[in-house]
């Protein structure tokens, strides 16, 4: 599964909360706080988006493997008659 996002088209809200803080930032200390907050956030949510991904593929892959079971039960069934 492969997803695409437009930089500025999800992200505007995220990217003016960021700049919004930024502003208010009094130190060039805050500001590095806020910049590594800002990217470990980004991270988490890139994670959260991979973990979506895995659990949809998992429940795919599931789905075949049921299918599998099903189809061999019934061979198995036909075979035995």
């Amino acid at each position: 599964m492969y997803t695409c996002y437009c930089p500025f088209e999800t992200n505007l809200q995220h990217l003016w909360d960021a700049y919004g803080r930024f502003r208010k930032a009094k130190s060039d200390a805050e500001i590095e706080l806020l910049d590594e907050l800002i990217e470990k956030d980004e991270k988490i949510l890139d994670l959260m988006r991979e973990v979506e991904g895995f659990k949809f593929s998992n429940y795919i892959l599931k789905k075949e493997r049921n299918q599998y079971k099903k189809l061999l039960n019934e061979i198995k069934e036909m075979v035995e008659k």
